[in-house]
């Protein structure tokens, strides 16, 4: 499942590196970033299957996020290549938790509203693939730590529980820019908007294996990001 994601994140980005032309613009500035933020989905299927057992934990429905990439801006157009991890933790992690780990990339196309210097104020749309790994752990604490030892029955009972899914998504939102007064390489922004799926989607097993009356769940979710930016190229058309 990782490497169809990573396939189909780099068919992305080729497919937008592509789409450019070298027609001459006034501007042409390269930007790279760092962010991090939260974002929040509720996977409800999956939630309520979980909640009919006692020895496992639902998930939390609140991740945090980091994220890294860079922006092309053609005068007021803006290009931005995007790669984001998140993870969520329910429960006590020593006893009975659940995780939530994700791993995302994604092509946007912005276009810049402001008439100043100081601030880019840009909506945005984009598209790209969000793979989740959703672990469940028990509660192991009853459990001796010899007979672990010496059993490979009980070695399976301590193996957490773990179900994937891969959703090729779209996105919208609003980027604003506070550019720096004392240095206009550098900016700060705020990233917030919605993702959501093209269509619903079963939950595996073993990463890509299907299983009888999985639950299916849809991507529906917000995000909100701070980054942190620096210009590493500008260039100016005669």
């Amino acid at each position: 499942m990782m490497k169809k994601a990573f396939t189909l994140i780099s068919l992305l980005f080729f497919i937008a590196s592509s789409a450019q032309n070298d027609t001459a613009r006034s501007t042409d500035n390269l930007h790279l970033y760092f962010g991090f933020g939260a974002a929040g989905q509720r996977f409800g299927a999956l939630n309520s299957r979980i909640a009919t057992r006692p020895e496992y934990q639902t998930l939390r429905k609140t991740e945090f996020a980091i994220s890294l990439g860079f922006t092309r801006e053609l005068d007021r157009f803006m290009l931005n290549y995007n790669l984001g991890i998140a993870s969520s933790l329910s429960g006590d992690k020593t006893k009975k938790s659940s995780n939530m780990a994700i791993f995302s990339g994604s092509v946007n196309f912005g276009y810049n509203l402001s008439n100043n210097n100081k601030t880019r104020i840009a909506p945005f749309v984009g598209f790209g693939v969000e793979t989740f790994k959703a672990t469940f752990n028990k509660d192991l604490s009853a459990i001796p730590f010899d007979s672990v030892l010496q059993s490979t029955s009980w070695q399976q009972k301590t193996l957490p529980l773990s179900f994937t899914n891969t959703f090729f998504v779209y996105r919208a939102g609003l980027a604003i820019d506070f550019i720096s007064k004392t240095d206009s390489r550098f900016a700060t922004g705020i990233r917030a908007g919605y993702t959501g799926s093209f269509r619903t989607k079963a939950w595996n097993i073993n990463e890509e294996q299907s299983l009888s009356n999985a639950p299916a769940d849809k991507l529906s979710a917000w995000f909100v990001t701070v980054q942190f930016m620096r210009k590493i190229r500008k260039h100016k058309h005669a």
